[in-house]
């Protein structure tokens, strides 16, 4: 909304209704700064009960994609990695509002907007009775990452992305070591 001055709010008609521009205005209202610019991206969230099919959906902000690895495959693929994180799964336990009770649930994340500087980090650590480190390969792109098939949002600004930094991990979860790996174009 637009107000003049003395007069009551004015429609801006660039603005778009929809609920998922309407929680990324509102974030970024608040949270306006260059890191929020250049690295958040926004992801809906839905969560529906298998019961009576009540949906429940959120649009969040994320800094980063934080993606499972594969548990039947040394090798994977970041596509690989996207498909799971994006995949849906079910919960036990969420309190349907329209039932009134705790039911079984389907969740799902869809991505609505990539950010201008993607952050991935794998899911390398997990507890099976043990704390340990998952030692999966991840392949890459170098560069021409294409992310667009992973939202149904056609109208993407972003989602072409050329590496430029790795972060390793070498240890445990107890201690390690980290070492990166930035481009440099000289």
């Amino acid at each position: 909304f637009l107000k003049k001055s003395g007069a009551s709010p004015i429609k801006d008609p660039s603005i778009s209704e929809n609920p998922e521009d309407a929680a990324w205005n509102k974030f970024r209202s608040v949270n306006e700064s260059l890191i929020l610019t250049l690295f958040f991206g926004q992801q809906k969230s839905t969560v529906r009960c298998c019961k009576c099919n009540e949906k429940s959906v959120t649009y969040e902000p994320f800094s980063n994609l934080s993606l499972p690895l594969p548990t039947n495959s040394n090798r994977c693929t970041l596509h690989d990695c996207v498909r799971l994180y994006l995949r849906e799964e079910t919960l036990t336990g969420w309190n349907c509002p329209s039932c009134k009770e705790a039911r079984d649930a389907h969740k799902k994340f869809d991505i609505v907007r990539f950010p201008p500087i993607l952050i991935v980090h794998f899911k390398r650590f997990h507890h099976d009775g043990w704390s340990r480190k998952k030692q999966n390969f991840v392949d890459f792109p170098l560069t021409s990452l294409d992310m667009g098939s992973f939202t149904a949002y056609s109208d993407q600004r972003y989602s072409q992305y050329n590496l430029y930094g790795v972060s390793n991990h070498y240890g445990t979860m107890e201690g390690g070591h980290y070492t990166a790996y930035c481009r440099n174009n000289v």
